[in-house]
Protein backbone atom coordinates (compact mmCIF):
# COMPACT_ATOMS: atom_id res chain seq x y z
CA UNK A 1 0.00 0.00 0.00
CA UNK A 2 1.63 3.41 -1.38
CA UNK A 3 0.42 5.67 1.08
CA UNK A 4 2.36 9.20 1.51
CA UNK A 5 4.31 8.81 5.18
CA UNK A 6 5.42 12.11 5.25
CA UNK A 7 2.25 13.91 6.70
CA UNK A 8 2.73 11.73 9.91
CA UNK A 9 6.34 12.94 10.04
CA UNK A 10 5.24 16.67 10.25
CA UNK A 11 1.82 15.65 12.61
CA UNK A 12 4.11 13.92 15.19
CA UNK A 13 6.75 16.62 15.09
CA UNK A 14 4.21 19.50 15.32
CA UNK A 15 2.80 17.31 18.24
CA UNK A 16 5.80 17.07 20.36
CA UNK A 17 6.93 20.42 19.87
CA UNK A 18 3.10 21.67 21.02
CA UNK A 19 3.18 19.47 23.68
CA UNK A 20 6.84 20.12 24.69
CA UNK A 21 5.96 23.74 24.80
CA UNK A 22 2.58 23.44 26.68
CA UNK A 23 4.53 21.50 29.31
CA UNK A 24 7.04 24.54 29.87
CA UNK A 25 3.94 26.71 30.35
CA UNK A 26 1.88 24.91 32.82
CA UNK A 27 5.85 24.29 35.08
CA UNK A 28 5.79 28.24 34.59
CA UNK A 29 2.43 28.77 35.73
CA UNK A 30 2.83 26.53 38.61
CA UNK A 31 6.32 28.24 39.85
CA UNK A 32 4.52 31.83 39.63
CA UNK A 33 1.34 30.62 41.61
CA UNK A 34 4.35 29.28 44.39
CA UNK A 35 6.17 32.39 44.26
CA UNK A 36 3.22 34.86 44.29
CA UNK A 37 0.32 33.23 45.95
CA UNK A 38 -1.99 32.48 43.04
CA UNK A 39 -2.13 35.84 41.93
CA UNK A 40 -1.63 36.02 38.18
CA UNK A 41 1.42 38.13 36.65
CA UNK A 42 2.29 38.41 33.14
CA UNK A 43 -1.09 38.28 31.31
CA UNK A 44 -3.32 35.18 31.09
CA UNK A 45 -0.51 32.20 31.03
CA UNK A 46 -3.44 29.86 31.84
CA UNK A 47 -5.59 31.26 28.56
CA UNK A 48 -2.38 30.26 26.94
CA UNK A 49 -2.09 26.96 28.17
CA UNK A 50 -5.51 26.24 27.83
CA UNK A 51 -4.97 27.00 23.81
CA UNK A 52 -1.82 25.13 23.75
CA UNK A 53 -3.98 21.80 24.82
CA UNK A 54 -6.50 22.31 22.33
CA UNK A 55 -3.88 22.58 19.75
CA UNK A 56 -1.96 19.52 21.20
CA UNK A 57 -5.56 17.61 21.17
CA UNK A 58 -6.25 18.80 17.66
CA UNK A 59 -2.95 17.57 16.05
CA UNK A 60 -3.66 14.12 18.55
CA UNK A 61 -6.87 13.54 16.90
CA UNK A 62 -5.70 14.18 13.37
CA UNK A 63 -2.83 12.18 13.47
CA UNK A 64 -4.94 9.13 14.29
CA UNK A 65 -7.24 10.44 11.33
CA UNK A 66 -3.82 10.05 9.32
CA UNK A 67 -3.03 6.62 10.77
CA UNK A 68 -5.98 4.94 9.36
CA UNK A 69 -4.66 4.79 6.20
CA UNK A 70 -2.11 2.46 7.41
CA UNK A 71 -3.00 -1.11 8.12
CA UNK A 72 -0.28 -1.29 10.57
CA UNK A 73 -1.94 0.78 12.71
CA UNK A 74 -5.68 -0.51 12.35
CA UNK A 75 -5.11 -4.05 12.06
CA UNK A 76 -1.88 -4.53 14.55
CA UNK A 77 -0.80 -1.72 16.51
CA UNK A 78 -4.27 -0.31 17.78
CA UNK A 79 -4.40 -3.70 19.28
CA UNK A 80 -1.73 -3.55 20.69
CA UNK A 81 -1.61 -2.54 25.15
CA UNK A 82 0.58 0.36 25.37
CA UNK A 83 1.04 1.40 21.67
CA UNK A 84 -0.24 4.41 21.04
CA UNK A 85 -0.73 6.83 18.17
CA UNK A 86 2.12 8.49 18.41
CA UNK A 87 4.70 5.89 18.59
CA UNK A 88 2.84 4.12 15.75
CA UNK A 89 3.87 7.51 13.94
CA UNK A 90 7.60 7.46 14.29
CA UNK A 91 7.75 3.67 13.75
CA UNK A 92 5.29 3.80 10.49
CA UNK A 93 6.62 7.47 9.24
CA UNK A 94 10.28 6.76 9.73
CA UNK A 95 10.94 3.08 9.08
CA UNK A 96 10.97 0.88 6.21
CA UNK A 97 9.28 -2.42 5.70
CA UNK A 98 11.52 -2.88 2.70
CA UNK A 99 14.80 -3.52 4.21
CA UNK A 100 15.94 -6.80 4.25
CA UNK A 101 15.53 -7.67 7.89
CA UNK A 102 14.58 -6.37 11.30
CA UNK A 103 18.02 -5.33 12.15
CA UNK A 104 18.51 -3.19 10.20
CA UNK A 105 15.53 -1.40 12.35
CA UNK A 106 17.25 -2.09 15.60
CA UNK A 107 20.37 -0.15 14.56
CA UNK A 108 18.26 2.63 12.87
CA UNK A 109 16.28 2.91 16.35
CA UNK A 110 19.54 3.02 18.78
CA UNK A 111 19.72 -0.45 19.43
CA UNK A 112 22.81 -1.68 17.53
CA UNK A 113 25.52 -3.82 18.69
CA UNK A 114 29.21 -3.05 17.48
CA UNK A 115 31.84 -5.83 18.54
CA UNK A 116 29.52 -7.21 21.22
CA UNK A 117 28.92 -3.65 23.17
CA UNK A 118 25.92 -1.56 22.77
CA UNK A 119 26.19 1.28 20.24
CA UNK A 120 26.11 4.72 21.66
CA UNK A 121 27.06 8.54 20.53
CA UNK A 122 30.36 9.52 20.32
CA UNK A 123 31.59 12.90 20.69
CA UNK A 124 32.90 14.03 17.10
CA UNK A 125 31.37 10.87 15.02
CA UNK A 126 28.26 10.74 13.45
CA UNK A 127 25.42 9.00 14.93
CA UNK A 128 24.01 6.23 12.96
CA UNK A 129 20.84 6.11 14.77
CA UNK A 130 17.83 8.62 15.19
CA UNK A 131 17.35 9.55 18.95
CA UNK A 132 13.95 10.34 18.41
CA UNK A 133 13.09 6.84 17.94
CA UNK A 134 15.16 5.66 20.77
CA UNK A 135 13.91 7.72 22.56
CA UNK A 136 9.96 6.46 21.25
CA UNK A 137 11.02 3.14 22.07
CA UNK A 138 12.01 3.35 25.85
CA UNK A 139 9.18 5.25 26.35
CA UNK A 140 6.83 2.64 24.45
CA UNK A 141 8.31 0.11 27.42
CA UNK A 142 7.49 2.14 29.86
CA UNK A 143 3.75 2.71 28.72
CA UNK A 144 3.60 -1.49 28.37
CA UNK A 145 4.70 -1.71 32.11
CA UNK A 146 1.93 0.88 32.94
CA UNK A 147 -0.48 -0.88 30.57
CA UNK A 148 -0.19 -4.25 30.66
CA UNK A 149 -0.89 -6.49 27.94
CA UNK A 150 1.17 -9.16 25.96
CA UNK A 151 4.89 -7.22 25.89
CA UNK A 152 4.58 -6.34 29.43
CA UNK A 153 4.25 -10.50 30.36
CA UNK A 154 7.30 -10.33 27.70
CA UNK A 155 9.22 -8.01 29.83
CA UNK A 156 8.93 -10.38 32.86
CA UNK A 157 9.67 -13.15 30.94
CA UNK A 158 12.63 -11.32 29.84
CA UNK A 159 13.57 -10.39 33.27
CA UNK A 160 13.56 -13.45 35.06
CA UNK A 161 15.42 -14.76 32.11
CA UNK A 162 18.26 -12.21 32.57
CA UNK A 163 18.38 -12.53 36.21
CA UNK A 164 20.14 -15.59 35.90
CA UNK A 165 22.81 -14.40 33.71
CA UNK A 166 23.09 -11.61 37.10
CA UNK A 167 26.34 -12.99 38.25
CA UNK A 168 29.57 -12.13 35.72
CA UNK A 169 32.28 -13.80 37.79
CA UNK A 170 35.65 -12.66 39.02
CA UNK A 171 37.10 -10.07 36.28
CA UNK A 172 39.35 -7.46 35.94
CA UNK A 173 37.49 -4.51 35.60
CA UNK A 174 37.02 -2.25 32.80
CA UNK A 175 34.69 0.48 31.14
CA UNK A 176 32.59 -2.59 29.65
CA UNK A 177 31.65 -2.95 33.47
CA UNK A 178 30.96 0.25 33.96
CA UNK A 179 27.11 0.25 36.40
CA UNK A 180 27.35 -3.05 37.38
CA UNK A 181 28.05 -3.85 40.87
CA UNK A 182 31.41 -5.86 42.65
CA UNK A 183 32.22 -7.00 45.64
CA UNK A 184 35.00 -5.74 47.56
CA UNK A 185 35.33 -7.64 50.32
CA UNK A 186 32.42 -6.53 52.87
CA UNK A 187 29.46 -5.61 50.52
CA UNK A 188 28.74 -5.03 47.03
CA UNK A 189 29.29 -1.33 45.75
CA UNK A 190 28.68 0.21 42.14
CA UNK A 191 31.04 -0.11 39.38
CA UNK A 192 32.37 3.26 38.84
CA UNK A 193 35.44 5.07 36.22
CA UNK A 194 37.38 5.51 39.59
CA UNK A 195 36.37 2.32 40.42
CA UNK A 196 37.80 0.85 37.33
CA UNK A 197 41.08 3.01 37.40
CA UNK A 198 41.30 2.08 41.20
CA UNK A 199 40.70 -1.50 41.60
CA UNK A 200 43.46 -3.64 39.01
CA UNK A 201 43.09 -6.92 40.57
CA UNK A 202 40.31 -9.44 39.74
CA UNK A 203 37.02 -8.90 41.60
CA UNK A 204 34.09 -10.36 41.70
CA UNK A 205 31.44 -8.58 39.41
CA UNK A 206 27.31 -8.91 39.23
CA UNK A 207 24.36 -6.96 37.36
CA UNK A 208 22.85 -4.82 38.71
CA UNK A 209 19.04 -4.95 39.04
CA UNK A 210 18.67 -1.77 37.54
CA UNK A 211 20.83 -2.82 34.79
CA UNK A 212 19.00 -6.16 34.29
CA UNK A 213 15.77 -4.58 33.73
CA UNK A 214 17.37 -1.76 31.09
CA UNK A 215 18.49 -5.33 29.43
CA UNK A 216 14.74 -6.84 29.44
CA UNK A 217 13.66 -3.54 28.33
CA UNK A 218 16.04 -3.84 25.61
CA UNK A 219 14.47 -6.63 24.77
CA UNK A 220 11.30 -5.95 24.31
CA UNK A 221 11.88 -2.84 22.44
CA UNK A 222 13.75 -5.20 20.02
CA UNK A 223 10.93 -7.87 19.67
CA UNK A 224 8.42 -5.06 19.40
CA UNK A 225 10.31 -3.57 16.24
CA UNK A 226 10.95 -7.20 14.60
CA UNK A 227 6.77 -7.82 15.19
CA UNK A 228 6.26 -4.27 13.70
CA UNK A 229 8.46 -5.65 10.14
CA UNK A 230 7.08 -8.95 10.54
CA UNK A 231 3.63 -7.57 10.02
CA UNK A 232 3.74 -5.02 7.79
CA UNK A 233 5.58 -7.18 5.17
CA UNK A 234 2.66 -9.65 5.68
CA UNK A 235 0.10 -7.20 5.68
CA UNK A 236 1.65 -6.08 1.96
CA UNK A 237 2.58 -9.38 0.99
CA UNK A 238 5.87 -9.29 0.92
CA UNK A 239 7.76 -12.49 2.09
CA UNK A 240 9.08 -13.07 5.75
CA UNK A 241 12.10 -14.71 7.14
CA UNK A 242 12.49 -16.38 10.58
CA UNK A 243 14.74 -14.58 12.92
CA UNK A 244 18.08 -14.20 12.94
CA UNK A 245 18.90 -16.20 15.77
CA UNK A 246 16.70 -19.63 14.50
CA UNK A 247 18.40 -18.61 11.07
CA UNK A 248 22.04 -18.79 12.55
CA UNK A 249 22.18 -20.78 15.38
CA UNK A 250 19.13 -22.86 15.01
CA UNK A 251 17.15 -21.53 18.00
CA UNK A 252 13.70 -22.81 17.06
CA UNK A 253 11.48 -20.57 19.67
CA UNK A 254 9.29 -18.03 17.81
CA UNK A 255 7.21 -15.38 20.03
CA UNK A 256 4.46 -14.06 18.24
CA UNK A 257 3.14 -10.70 17.76
CA UNK A 258 1.27 -9.70 20.60
CA UNK A 259 -2.24 -8.88 19.78
CA UNK A 260 -4.31 -8.24 23.31
CA UNK A 261 -7.87 -8.84 21.76
CA UNK A 262 -10.00 -12.22 20.80
CA UNK A 263 -10.71 -13.11 18.02
CA UNK A 264 -7.28 -13.06 16.48
CA UNK A 265 -7.06 -11.93 12.53
CA UNK A 266 -6.42 -13.47 9.20
CA UNK A 267 -3.17 -12.25 9.33
CA UNK A 268 -2.06 -13.63 12.82
CA UNK A 269 -3.17 -17.18 12.09
CA UNK A 270 -1.46 -17.25 8.85
CA UNK A 271 1.99 -16.13 10.66
CA UNK A 272 1.34 -19.27 13.03
CA UNK A 273 0.78 -21.62 10.10
CA UNK A 274 3.91 -20.26 8.69
CA UNK A 275 6.34 -20.80 11.73
CA UNK A 276 4.58 -24.15 12.61
CA UNK A 277 5.80 -24.99 8.68
CA UNK A 278 9.14 -23.92 9.94
CA UNK A 279 9.34 -25.92 12.13
CA UNK A 280 9.08 -23.53 14.89
CA UNK A 281 8.34 -23.69 18.28
CA UNK A 282 5.47 -21.25 19.18
CA UNK A 283 5.23 -18.81 22.18
CA UNK A 284 2.34 -16.49 22.64
CA UNK A 285 2.39 -13.20 24.79
CA UNK A 286 -0.94 -11.91 24.40
CA UNK A 287 -3.60 -10.98 27.09
CA UNK A 288 -7.10 -10.92 26.26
Amino acid sequence: MNVDRKPLRVLVGSYKGVQKLRVANELRLQSLEREYGGVMVGGDLEGIVRELRSVEQKLYLRLRKVLKQFPLWTEWMSCVKGCGAVTAAYVIGWLDPDKPSPSHWWRYCGFGVVNGVAERRSRGEKTVYNPKLKTAMWNLTDAFVKRGGGYREALRHFYEEESQKINVGEVVLSERNVGMEYFDGEKWRPVTEKVVREVRSPVPVRLAKAHVYARARRKVAKLFLSHAWTVWRLLEGKPIRPHYAAERYGHLEYIMPVYDREPKPDWWHRLLRWADEKGLSIVDFSVT
